[in-house]
């Protein structure tokens, strides 16, 4: 959703990653797993600010939703919020 007020202006962008964490549950552990690995991209996310060439993208938030059993699979969606000026 990119908006700007005014002519010469930064531009802001904003948007969604969505990461669906999936394990099988006789295999992988269940779970646990997914929960631990949904955890883990989640901490890579959270708070950071990546930037490549001359473009800043902040992290808005990072957050799971209630794991999911989808037998034989079982996954924990994560969504992160993100923005950047241009």
């Amino acid at each position: 959703r990119p908006r700007s007020i005014g002519s010469g202006a930064a531009v802001k962008t904003s948007g969604l990653v969505l990461v669906d964490c999936f394990v099988l549950k006789a295999e992988d552990g269940g779970p646990a797993n997914a929960d631990a690995l949904a955890e883990l991209v989640i901490s890579a996310f959270r708070g950071q600010t990546l930037t490549e060439g001359g473009a800043s993208v902040a992290c808005i938030y990072a957050e799971r939703s209630q794991g999911i059993d989808d037998s034989p699979w079982y996954f924990v969606p994560v969504k992160i919020e993100w923005f950047c000026y241009t």
